[in-house]
């Protein structure tokens, strides 16, 4: 019997089928930019403002250049266009970080947060990329965190797809999007924590949807598809 077939973790689906993943992933943009900028806007006729973060958090050194880092959740994201295989699960997946981002603009209109760093200056190392990064963030939306909230996301449905120690450097990068947050002052401790607890659920619910005994994972031999082996006859 020939060993199971483990299928590689970046696949490309062919020119014909960019469009049905293209087209989940410019629906997802719009919704997110209309409620996560919609809820950026109405934030700032909420008369109630809270203040979540800590003492400490105030000597986080600032460092311009980690927004290289923050930003790099765009390629995160990108990069599940090229490993799921399914159009349901990708569809599943921007379901999921649609209900996110819904869930965030409530919290950032019911919850409005205050940052509690010192002011920001991004005249050091690669100050355009934490402008950038600044600008794409609006404002008055701080908890729970939406950036992070999609790194653990798309670092966990990912890692259902990849070998042991891919996934692990997948929720490693996530990790260094998280704390990128906080060293360019975007974000305090619990606002990364809310966002970490929002990605659990999406991930538990996008598991749910994809009916995950029918998902092939790598390494993972109880989790990949039967293979059908065909015999002959001796007679």
């Amino acid at each position: 019997m020939a060993p199971p077939e483990i299928p590689t973790f970046l696949h490309w689906p062919g020119a014909a089928k960019l469009g049905d993943r293209g087209g989940p992933a410019v629906f997802f943009l719009g919704f997110f930019y209309l409620f996560f900028g919609g809820a950026a806007w109405l934030s700032d006729f909420v008369p109630w403002r809270f203040n979540v973060g800590f003492e400490w958090e105030k000597a986080v050194p600032f460092l311009p250049w980690s927004a290289l880092v923050y930003a790099s959740l765009v390629w995160m994201m990108i990069l599940a266009l090229f490993v799921i295989r399914e159009k349901k699960e990708i569809r599943c997946l921007v379901r999921v970080l649609c209900i996110q981002t819904a869930i965030g603009a409530a919290f950032f209109l019911l919850f409005p947060v205050i940052s509690n760093y010192p002011p920001r200056y991004g005249n050091e190392a690669l100050p355009h990329i934490f402008l950038i990064a600044d600008t794409l963030n609006l404002h008055n939306n701080q908890l729970p965190s939406l950036h992070v909230c999609f790194a653990f996301t798309s670092a966990f449905v990912l890692a259902h797809y990849a070998r042991d120690w891919q996934a692990g450097l997948l929720v490693l990068w996530a990790f260094a999007v998280a704390v990128s947050a906080m060293t360019i002052h975007e974000h305090n401790l619990l606002d990364i924590a809310g966002g970490v607890l929002l990605a659990g659920w999406g991930t538990r619910y996008w598991r749910r949807l994809t009916h995950p005994a029918n998902v092939a994972r790598q390494g993972h031999s109880a989790t990949r598809r039967p293979v059908v082996v065909e015999t002959t006859n001796p007679d």
